[in-house]
């Protein structure tokens, strides 16, 4: 039985209805195959349920974390771009010599690698702004103050942009603590994944051992297995519709190569022979 596509919430519905006094627990107490398997499935259960709960937490701050950062990320990306090519503009239009040349030092100082600066990780670009910041004189200020456009100066962009870029870099650490540590109660990502293996153990056992002879009759035994039955057919359906995604279009690849062959791009099996024997 491949469980794959089973997650952690189809896992803790399952034994949800054999632990439930009010559905199916009566009927497994009776069964003296079955029954030992009560307590463990009250404490996987019970460790699921909780798992389950900081697994959702945890997805939610995740999205909205990546969200922000990819916000952050898209205002750093924007204004460092926008300060790179100002300045440099400025100093290729201006007429004044050392004017050029002190735009021209300041603009390498912030953006030592150019705009390859908007293609690094989160972190460091992030980095970049935080040593901008770290570097600017008086100096500096004055020039980028110098520089405006709709009544916006240079220095206010490029404050904007240390300020976005430090925010992502804050976000980003967010980000990689929470992937690490799933939230403050010390779950990790190996956690959650051990306890749906170990409940899919347990379910597999039980149902096993519910379908030998003799254990019980067979209404029962499909009033048992119903919410397994059906998340196994659930599950089915997501496979097949996964291996369909993945299926190569037959139709399409034959009629691919025969516009193909048409066109002259394939070489025929004549062709292949002729090339042999070179007639």
């Amino acid at each position: 039985m491949d469980y794959r596509y089973f997650d952690m919430g189809t896992v803790v519905a399952i034994i949800a209805a054999w632990v439930d006094p009010n559905r199916n627990r009566p009927i497994l107490e009776e069964i003296p195959r079955a029954a030992p398997f009560l307590e463990e499935l009250d404490e996987i259960y019970a460790t699921l349920g909780r798992l389950q709960l900081t697994e959702s937490a945890y997805s939610k701050t995740l999205k909205a974390l990546t969200q922000q950062a990819g916000e952050l990320d898209s205002t750093h990306d924007k204004l460092y771009k926008g300060l790179h090519g100002m300045i440099t503009v400025t100093s290729e239009l201006t007429c004044d010599a050392d004017y050029a040349e002190k735009l021209d030092e300041m603009r390498d100082r912030f953006f030592p690698i150019g705009l390859k600066g908007i293609s690094q990780t989160y972190l460091a670009e992030s980095g970049y702004a935080t040593i901008a910041e770290m570097k600017v004189t008086e100096e500096d200020k004055a020039l980028l103050t110098g520089i405006t456009y709709n009544e916006r100066t240079l220095l206010q962009d490029f404050e904007d942009w240390v300020t976005a870029g430090k925010a992502l870099g804050e976000v980003e650490a967010k980000r990689t603590r929470l992937q690490e540590r799933e939230g403050d109660t010390g779950t990790t990502a190996g956690d959650i994944r051990d306890a749906r293996i170990s409940g899919l153990r347990l379910v597999d056992m039980l149902a096993t051992i519910l379908e030998m002879p003799g254990t019980t009759d067979e209404e029962t035994k499909n009033i048992l297995l119903q919410p397994l039955r059906r998340a196994e057919e659930k599950a089915l359906q997501k496979a097949r519709r996964k291996s369909q995604e993945e299926e190569p279009d037959i139709e399409t690849t034959q009629q691919q190569i025969d516009e193909a062959l048409s066109e002259g791009e394939v070489g025929t099996e004549e062709d292949a022979d002729e090339s042999v024997t070179g007639s």
